[in-house]
C-alpha cells in the first residue's frame, strides 16, 4: 500500500506569493522532519458535506459503500466514492463517536449525554431501502466516545457513568432501552478514552487517563493484565488479526504481544499530541494521528512495525484541523472529522469509469455528456459555461485559461515544463474553508494557514513517478529528455482570500527542469505522446486530464500551439524549422544601407561638413556697406489713414450730451413776459430806464445783489418776472444755438483742423 520514495520533498517558492518566512518554515520542516518519512501516497480526493458544523466524529461501514460523520446533533450518511448525500438524522445530543457492525446491518452512535435518563448511546438498523431507522437506546453513558463491537455482532460496549464498561445488546431491550448484558468492575480512575474487542471474542482491551490499560476476560470480567504509565492513554486497539496490542500515551507508541505471555513487542516515539491510533492493511502497519500543530503541521504518520528499528514509513499531512480519522477497509481511502461541516477525504486515486461511453462525450472522460455536468472538462459546470469566443454552445468549447495548460519552453540542451490546472470553484471553496479556519482567525487564509497547505500539497505526489511520466511521453529526434528536478507552487487562489469566497478558483503548476543529450537547434522533430496523466495521488486527480492546451517554445523563435488536445487524439507530432526572416522596418533598413554603403556615408558627411566650414568662415569675413547708405524720403500712406482714423475717433468722442429742455413757464406768466396785460405806470418806467441804459439780459443773474439793494427804495412789482423772462429766452436761444452746432458739426469739418495736420515722413535709403 505505502511504498518506500524519496525522503525529501520539492517545494516551490512563489516570488509573487510567497516571502522569504515561507522558504525558512519549509526549511526547517525539512530539517526536523524524520529522514524514513517519504510520502504518503494519498491526495486530496474530495469532501462530504454536511449541512451542520462541529463534525467530530468520522466511520467507515465495513463494505465500504457509506461513510457516516456526526456533525453536531446530525449524522451524515454520503456514498463513499461520490461523496454524494445519502441521509441525514437528527439525534438527541451533540455525537461523540459511530460505530458500525461488521455487516453494517446496525450503526451505534454516542453522544454527549449530560442529563440523566436521557439517551447517552442510540442503535440504529439498516432498512431494506438502504436507509437507518432508529431502533432502541441506552441511557447509561456520559460522553460516550468510545464503543467496540464484539465479534459476533451481539454486543457493543461503552463506558458508564460511574467509570465501569459495560457491554449491551445490540437489538434487545425492554421498551426502548437496550439491556445489559455484562458489567466490568469500576476500576478505572479517570474517562476512559478507549474500548476494544480482541478478534478471538475472549479480551477486551480498556485506556484511560489514568495511564492505566487493562485487558479483561470477558468471560468473568475480569483483570488479566495491566499496564501502567504517568501519562494519560489516548487511544488502544487490537490488531485485525487480534496478535497484537497497542496503544498510545505520553508521546509513545507500545505494542504488546495478544497471546498467552502478552509479552513486549515494541516502543516507539511519537508526539505527546498523538490522539489516536488505528492498524491499517496489514497487522503491523499503524497509523497515528498528531492533531496539533508544532515544528510540522498536523499530520497522520504510517508507521510500520513489523521489524525493528520501528520507523515511520510515509507522512500525509493536514493542513486543516483533525479530531479523528477512519481508513477505508478495502481502498487506499482516509476521511477526516475537522469540526466543521466538512469531511475532507485523502485517496491514492479517483475510481473512474473506464468504459467509452456510446453517447457523445466531449471531453473523452468516459461520461457522457447528457450525464456530465461539464462536458468540456475546463472545470466550469455547464448550467454557468455560457461565455466564450463564439458566443454559443459555450459548454462544449473549454476555456484556454481554466483547462489544463502545458508549456515547454526548449532553449539548446535545457528543457523547462510548466503543467498548470486549476480546481473548479466548489474544490477551491472547500479547500479555502477548511485551510483558514486552521490556524488563526478563519475570516482570511493568512500565511502560516497557506504555508501549510502548500507543504501538504506538495508533499502529495511522488516526484520520480512524474519524471519518468514525462521522460517517456517526451521525445526528441536523436535525443533523450532527461528530467532533473520538480517543483509544485500555488499560482493564485489562495493566499490572503477570504473565508467566503466561492468563485475565485485555485491555480497549481508544476515545473520540471531537465535536459537532452545533444543539443536541440532548429530545424529538429520532437513526438508528445499521447494519454499524458497529471500527478497520481495529489490534488491533481480530482481536476480533468483533458483536455489538454499545449504551446511549445524554441530559442529560435518557433512557437506551436495545440489548442485543444483531448485523450484518445493521435500523439503530437511537432517539426521544429527556423523561423523565416521577418521583414524589416523603414528604418532598419535604412540602418542596414548605412552599415553596406558606409564608404558612400563617410564621403556625404566629409562634403556637408566642409560645406557647413566654408559658410561659417565666408560670413565671418563679410563687410558692413550699411554706412554707406542714402536716405530718402517718402510718404507712407498706412500711417495717414491711421492718424485720421484716430482723428475721427477723437471727434466723435467730443460730441456734447444734448441738455433737457426747461419746462413752459403757466400761462399767467406768459402773459406776462409778453407784457399782457399792460403792467402799471410805475413798472413800465423802470423798464424803460432799464432799456435805455443797455443792460444785457445776459447780465441780470450778475446784477441781482445790486439791483436788490437798490430796490430797497424804489420796490416795483413782478420785476423779477420780466428778468426771469428775459434770461428763460437767452437760454432756450443758446441751446437751440448749440444744437446746430453739433448737427454741422456732423456734416461739415473744419479746414483749419485739418490744415494743422501734417503728412508723416520717413526716410529710406538711397539705392545710389
Amino acid at each position: 500500500m505505502f511504498a518506500r520514495i524519496e525522503t525529501h520533498v520539492h517545494t516551490s517558492l512563489n516570488p509573487h506569493r510567497r516571502p522569504i518566512a515561507s522558504a525558512i518554515l519549509i526549511t526547517l520542516v525539512l530539517l526536523f522532519l524524520p529522514h524514513s518519512a517519504g510520502y504518503s501516497g494519498f491526495g486530496w480526493a474530495g469532501v462530504a458535506e454536511s449541512e451542520y458544523t462541529m463534525g467530530t466524529a468520522v466511520s467507515y461501514s465495513p463494505n465500504g459503500d457509506v461513510l457516516a460523520s456526526g456533525h453536531k446533533n446530525s449524522i451524515l450518511i454520503t456514498d463513499a466514492q461520490t461523496k454524494a448525500p445519502v441521509q441525514e438524522i437528527l439525534v438527541d445530543f451533540p455525537i461523540e463517536s459511530i460505530e458500525f457492525s461488521s455487516d453494517a446491518s446496525y450503526m451505534i452512535v454516542g453522544m454527549v449525554s449530560e442529563l440523566p435518563n436521557t439517551p447517552g448511546t442510540v442503535v440504529f438498523e439498516l432498512e431494506t431501502d438502504g436507509n437507518y431507522s432508529r431502533a432502541k437506546h441506552t441511557e447509561d453513558g456520559k460522553n460516550v466516545d468510545a464503543i467496540s463491537v464484539s465479534n459476533d455482532d451481539m454486543l457493543f460496549a461503552t463506558a458508564t457513568e460511574d467509570g465501569s464498561i459495560a457491554e449491551w445488546h445490540i437489538d434487545t431491550g425492554t421498551g426502548t432501552n437496550l439491556d445489559m448484558d455484562r458489567l466490568y468492575p469500576t476500576t478505572h480512575n479517570g474517562h476512559i478514552n478507549c474500548i476494544d474487542h480482541s478478534d478471538d471474542g475472549a479480551h477486551l482491551l480498556s485506556g484511560s487517563d489514568d495511564g492505566v490499560v487493562i485487558i479483561w476476560d470477558r468471560a468473568n470480567q475480569s483483570e488479566v493484565a495491566r499496564w501502567e504509565t504517568t501519562d494519560p492513554i489516548m487511544d488502544c486497539t487490537f490488531s485485525p488479526d487480534g496478535t497484537t496490542m497497542a496503544w498510545i500515551g505520553g508521546g509513545a507508541l507500545y505494542l504488546r504481544n495478544h497471546d498467552l505471555t502478552f509479552s513486549y513487542s515494541g516502543q516507539f516515539d511519537i508526539s505527546e499530541f498523538a490522539s489516536q491510533v488505528d492498524f491499517y492493511d496489514s497487522n503491523h502497519g499503524l497509523a497515528v494521528l498528531i492533531d496539533a500543530i508544532t515544528d510540522v503541521p498536523r499530520h497522520l504518520q504510517f508507521i510500520n512495525a513489523s521489524t525493528l528499528p520501528i520507523q515511520v514509513e510515509a507522512t500525509l499531512y493536514l493542513p486543516h484541523q483533525a479530531l479523528e480519522f477512519n481508513i477505508h477497509p478495502t481502498l487506499n481511502q482516509i476521511a477526516i472529522a475537522t469540526n466543521s461541516e466538512f469531511v475532507p477525504v485523502y485517496a491514492d486515486q479517483i475510481l473512474q469509469n473506464t468504459e467509452i461511453p456510446s453517447a457523445i462525450d466531449t471531453d473523452q472522460d468516459n461520461i457522457a455528456d447528457n450525464i456530465d455536468d461539464d462536458d468540456d472538462g475546463d472545470g466550469i459546470l455547464d448550467v454557468f459555461d455560457n461565455i466564450c469566443a463564439s458566443g454559443n454552445n459555450c459548454h462544449l468549447k473549454p476555456d484556454p485559461t481554466f483547462m489544463r495548460n502545458v508549456h515547454i519552453d526548449i532553449d539548446g540542451n535545457d528543457v523547462s515544463i510548466k503543467d498548470t490546472i486549476h480546481l473548479d470553484g466548489q474544490q477551491s471553496a472547500y479547500v479555502r474553508q477548511l485551510v483558514a479556519d486552521s490556524v488563526n482567525d478563519p475570516a482570511r487564509v493568512d500565511q502560516s494557514e497557506y504555508d501549510d497547505y502548500l507543504f501538504s500539497m506538495c508533499d502529495e505526489f511522488n516526484p520520480t513517478e512524474v519524471k519518468s511520466r514525462w521522460a517517456n511521453h517526451l521525445q526528441f529526434e536523436n535525443s533523450t529528455f532527461i528530467p532533473n528536478t520538480i517543483q509544485c507552487a500555488i499560482d493564485t487562489g489562495l493566499y490572503a482570500t477570504r473565508h467566503s469566497d466561492s468563485g475565485t478558483r485555485i491555480s497549481i503548476t508544476w515545473t520540471l527542469t531537465g535536459v537532452t543529450t545533444s543539443t536541440m537547434e532548429a530545424p529538429y522533430n520532437m513526438t508528445m505522446l499521447s494519454g499524458l496523466q497529471l500527478p497520481s495521488s495529489s490534488v491533481a486527480q480530482i481536476v480533468h486530464t483533458f483536455p489538454i492546451r499545449v504551446e511549445i517554445d524554441d530559442a529560435s523563435g518557433m512557437s506551436y500551439v495545440e489548442e485543444i488536445w483531448n485523450r484518445r487524439d493521435a500523439n503530437l507530432q511537432v517539426e521544429v524549422i527556423t523561423p523565416p526572416e521577418p521583414e524589416l522596418s523603414e528604418i532598419e533598413s535604412v540602418i542596414d544601407l548605412v552599415v553596406e554603403y558606409w564608404y558612400a556615408v563617410f564621403f556625404a558627411i566629409i562634403c556637408v561638413g566642409s560645406l557647413a566650414f566654408m559658410i561659417v568662415i565666408r560670413r565671418s569675413n563679410r563687410i558692413d556697406f550699411t554706412e554707406f547708405d542714402q536716405e530718402e524720403e517718402y510718404y507712407d500712406d498706412s500711417w495717414e489713414d491711421m492718424v485720421d482714423d484716430a482723428a475721427a475717433w477723437d471727434e466723435d468722442m467730443d460730441i456734447p450730451v444734448p441738455k433737457k429742455r426747461q419746462p413752459k413757464p403757466p400761462a399767467a406768466v406768459k402773459k406776462d413776459l409778453n407784457r399782457k396785460p399792460t403792467p402799471p405806470a410805475a413798472v413800465r418806467a423802470d423798464l424803460r430806464k432799464a432799456e435805455s441804459d443797455g443792460v444785457s439780459s445776459r447780465k441780470v443773474r450778475k446784477t441781482a445783489k445790486k439791483q436788490e439793494q437798490g430796490n430797497d427804495d424804489n420796490p416795483v412789482e413782478f420785476s423779477h418776472l420780466i428778468e426771469s423772462d428775459a434770461s428763460s429766452n437767452d437760454e432756450a436761444n443758446q441751446d437751440e444755438d448749440a444744437e446746430m452746432e453739433d448737427a454741422l458739426s456732423f456734416i461739415t469739418s473744419d479746414v483749419g483742423e485739418k490744415s494743422k495736420k501734417r503728412r508723416p515722413v520717413r526716410r529710406k535709403k538711397s539705392s545710389d
